[in-house]
C-alpha cells in the first residue's frame, strides 16, 4: 500500500527525532488530533506488515519503533521512489489499476482499499467498479461482489490472464519492467503504481528472473506478450505456493502449471498445433486461388505460421481478440478480407465457425504483408490534404508531424470552408479535424483528437496500404543508430527512452534551421491564471482571451470566432485529455502574436459526444506562418503526461511560466 503525506510526515518525524517521540510532540508539530495520529499509525502499521516488519505502537504516550533501522531503510526506499505529486492519478490509470488488481488477486478487495491506495473518492471508485463489472461481463468474466466484504474474480482461465496482460500493456511499457528489474529505475507514475501496489516485489523479481532465464534458453525469440504471460503465470504460481489458506489451492496450482506448459514452446501439444496451422494456411491459399483465379497462388512465411498458431491457441482457449479496427482494414481490402473470413469459418467443417471479425482482419493483414513482399514495387508520393476549422494552428502542427512520413511539399492545409467536393479527386488522402457534411469516401480520415498515437498509426497504416512511398531517410538513419547502440550495450538498456531522446535531438536540429532565435509573443505572468469558480464553456473561452484582448494581441472578433467554430464544428480544439488549444485564423482579428493559459479548478464541459472535460485552456494568436512552429512545440509540451500533472498544481506557476517563456523563445523581462 501507499503512504499518504500525513503518514509520511509522521513516520519521518518519528524516525528523525528522539528515540522516544511523544504523542504531544506529534500533535504540536503535525497539527493533528490524537484520533488522527492513531489513524495514521494504523495505516503505517499496515505498510510495515506488508514489509514483514514489526508494527509501531503507543506506550505511555510515547511512540515506540522496535526495528528502527529496518523501518528507516524501507521508508527511505519508499520515499526515493515516490513523491507526493505521484499520488494524483488520471481516471484512466485508476481504472486500469483497479481492473488489474481484481484480475490478479485471489482475495476480496473492499472499496476502501482502492480509496486509500489511489487517494481518490468513494464515488469515483464505485463508478469505476460499475464500469469494470460491465466490461468483464462482455469478456465473459464474472466479478463477484459481497457488500462490506468486497470484489473478487473466482474463475481461473486463460481468458482472465490474457485480459490482464492486455490491460497491463496499456498501462506500462515492457521496457520499464526490464529497467526496474535490472536498474531499480522507474520513469512513470503508472510504473510506480504497478510495482508498489499491484505486486509483491519479492515474488515479482523471482518470477521475472525465472522468465528471463527461460527466454534466453529458447532457440527462437519470445515476443513481449508471451514473455509477460509467462512472467505473470510464474508470479501466480509462486504466490499460490506461499498462500496456504485458500479454497481449491491445489486445483489452482495445477491449472497455472498447465497454463505455463501450454505457453512454452516445448509443450507436447505444440507439434499438433503447428500441423493444424499449416493445414489452415493451405486451405486459405486454395480458397484465395479459386476466387481470384490465380494459378499456383501460395502465401507462407514463419511470421504468418507463428500468428496462425497463436490464433488457434486463442480460439481453443476462448480468448477474444479485439485490438484491431477491422472496419478500417476492410475498406481497402474488402474482397481479400471476406474470402479469408469465410475460409476460416468453413475450415474442417466449421472448426472455427465462431471466429470474430478482428481475428480475420488481423490474419488478412498478415496476408497483405506477404503479398506486398512479392508484388512489384510502385513508388508514388501521395497528395495529402489536412482540413481544420478556420484556424490553421492544429492543421499546421499536424502537417509537421506527417512530414516525418511524407515530404511536406505533398501536404496541403485548408479551412473547412475552403473544401469543395472535387478536391476528393485531387488528393489521395484527406485528414480532417471536423466532420465533412454529405461526404462519403474511403479517402477521408476524421478524428476529434488528431494528436493521439492511435490516429497517427491509422494514418501510417492507410499510407502503407495505399502502396505509398514513405520517407525513409530520417527513420532509416535512426534505425541504424539504434541497431548500432543495441549491438554495443547490454539488454537492460531502456531503448524506448533512448530512441525518444535521439528523435528529440534530431527534431530540434531540424526545427532550428532557418528560424529566428527569438519570437515576438505577447506573454507575461498575468497571462497564466488559475480559477476556482465554475464556468460555462462560453465564459471560459472569453476569460481565456481577455488578456490577449487587453494587451492588443487580438480583437474581440477573434474570441467570437473561436466560440463560433466550437459551436459549428465541435470540440476539435481539444488536443489532449483536459486541454483545449483555443485559436482561430490570423484573418479573424490577430494583431500580434500572443499566448495565455488558464487553469480551471472546476472542469469545463464543452459540447459534443464523449468529450473530455477541460481543465486547461491555452489561447494562442499567431500573426504569421513563420511562428507556427511555436504552436507545434506547445502541443508537444502539453501532450507530455508530466506537463498535465504540473499544470494542475498552482504551486508550479513559476515553473510553468518559465517553461512557456522557453517555448516562446522569449527573454526574461
Amino acid at each position: 500500500m501507499k503512504l499518504s503525506q500525513r503518514e509520511i510526515d509522521l513516520l519521518k518525524l518519528a524516525l528523525e527525532g528522539e528515540e522516544e517521540t511523544t504523542i504531544p510532540q506529534l500533535k504540536k508539530q503535525l497539527k493533528l488530533s490524537v484520533h488522527q495520529i492513531r489513524y495514521a499509525i494504523d495505516k503505517v502499521n499496515r505498510f510495515l506488515v506488508e514489509k514483514k516488519l514489526n508494527q509501531i505502537f503507543i506506550e505511555k504516550d510515547r511512540l515506540v519503533i522496535e526495528q528502527r533501522g529496518k523501518v528507516k531503510e524501507e521508508f527511505d526506499f519508499f520515499i526515493s521512489h515516490t513523491t507526493p505529486e505521484q499520488f494524483k492519478f488520471t481516471a484512466e490509470q485508476i481504472e486500469y489499476f483497479i481492473l488489474l488488481k481484481l484480475l490478479l488477486s485471489d482475495e476480496r478487495l473492499p472499496i476502501n482499499y482502492f480509496i486509500e491506495t489511489l487517494s481518490t473518492s468513494r464515488t469515483s471508485v464505485v463508478n469505476v467498479l460499475e464500469r469494470i463489472t460491465r466490461e468483464l461481463a462482455e469478456e465473459e468474466i464474472e466479478l463477484s461482489n459481497v457488500p462490506r466484504k468486497g470484489y473478487i474474480i473466482k474463475e481461473y482461465s486463460f481468458k482472465r490472464f490474457s485480459y490482464f496482460i492486455a490491460i497491463l500493456k496499456k498501462m506500462i511499457n515492457i521496457r520499464e519492467i526490464y529497467s526496474f528489474y535490472y536498474q531499480d529505475n522507474l520513469y512513470s507514475k503508472s510504473g510506480d503504481l504497478v510495482f508498489f501496489d499491484l505486486f509483491d516485489l519479492d515474488i515479482l523479481f523471482d518470477s521475472l528472473g525465472e522468465t528471463i532465464q527461460y527466454s534466453k534458453q529458447m532457440t527462437s525469440d519470445i515476443d513481449d506478450t508471451n514473455f509477460l504471460f509467462l512472467a505473470i503465470l510464474n508470479y501466480k504460481y509462486r504466490e499460490l505456493i506461499n498462500t496456504f489458506e485458500m479454497t481449491n489451492r491445489t486445483t489452482k496450482l495445477q491449472m497455472i502449471s498447465n497454463f505455463i506448459s501450454e505457453i512454452k514452446q516445448n509443450d507436447p501439444n505444440q507439434m499438433e498445433n503447428i500441423n493444424l496451422a499449416k493445414r489452415l494456411i493451405r486451405y486459405i491459399n486454395r480458397e484465395l486461388a479459386d476466387v481470384f483465379e490465380m494459378k499456383d497462388f501460395k502465401v507462407e512465411s514463419n511470421s504468418l505460421l507463428h500468428h496462425i498458431q497463436r490464433f488457434i491457441f486463442r480460439q481453443e482457449n476462448g480468448i477474444p481478440f479485439r485490438d484491431i479496427d477491422s472496419e478500417f482494414l476492410v475498406k481497402d481490402h474488402k474482397n481479400l478480407y471476406y474470402v479469408i473470413f469465410a475460409a476460416i469459418r468453413s475450415f474442417q467443417n466449421g472448426m472455427f465457425d465462431k471466429v470474430e471479425a478482428p481475428e480475420a482482419a488481423l490474419i488478412t493483414l498478415y496476408y497483405i504483408t506477404e503479398i506486398e513482399k512479392k508484388a512489384p514495387k510502385v513508388f508514388k508520393a501521395p497528395r495529402i490534404l489536412i482540413i481544420c476549422g478556420e484556424g490553421r494552428a492544429i492543421s499546421s502542427v499536424l502537417k509537421v508531424k506527417i512530414s516525418n512520413l511524407i515530404d511536406s511539399k505533398w501536404i496541403d492545409t485548408i479551412s473547412v470552408f475552403e473544401f469543395e467536393t472535387p478536391l476528393l479527386d485531387h488528393y489521395d488522402l484527406i485528414i480532417t479535424t471536423v466532420k465533412l457534411p454529405e461526404v462519403e469516401s474511403d479517402k477521408v480520415l476524421y478524428s476529434d483528437n488528431v494528436f493521439s498515437e492511435r490516429f497517427f498509426e491509422q494514418i501510417k497504416m492507410k499510407l502503407s496500404v495505399m502502396g505509398s512511398s514513405l520517407v525513409t531517410q530520417r527513420l532509416g538513419k535512426l534505425s541504424q543508430i539504434m541497431n548500432a547502440i543495441a549491438e554495443e550495450v547490454n539488454d537492460d538498456i531502456n531503448m524506448n527512452r533512448l530512441e525518444a531522446k535521439i528523435i528529440k535531438i534530431l527534431a530540434s536540429n531540424l526545427l532550428q534551421k532557418d528560424r529566428p532565435d527569438k519570437q515576438n509573443f505577447i506573454f507575461d505572468s498575468s497571462m497564466l491564471k488559475y480559477h476556482q469558480e465554475s464556468q460555462s464553456w462560453h465564459n471560459a473561452i472569453r476569460i481565456s482571451g481577455q488578456e490577449l484582448l487587453s494587451k492588443h494581441s487580438i480583437e474581440e472578433k477573434y474570441i467570437n470566432k473561436i466560440i463560433s467554430n466550437i459551436e459549428n464544428f465541435g470540440s476539435y480544439m481539444i488536443i489532449a485529455p483536459g486541454v483545449l488549444l483555443a485559436h482561430a485564423s490570423e484573418r479573424d482579428g490577430v494583431l500580434n502574436n500572443g499566448f495565455s493559459m488558464h487553469v480551471f479548478n472546476e472542469p469545463i464541459i464543452f459540447p459534443g459526444e464523449n468529450v473530455f472535460p477541460v481543465s486547461v485552456i491555452i489561447t494562442i494568436a499567431v500573426k504569421n506562418r513563420e511562428s507556427y512552429h511555436v504552436v507545434e512545440k506547445i502541443v508537444q509540451w502539453v501532450l507530455d503526461e508530466e506537463t498535465i500533472f504540473s499544470l494542475a498544481d498552482k504551486k508550479n506557476k513559476l515553473l510553468i511560466e518559465q517553461m512557456v517563456r522557453n517555448i516562446l523563445m522569449m527573454q526574461e523581462v
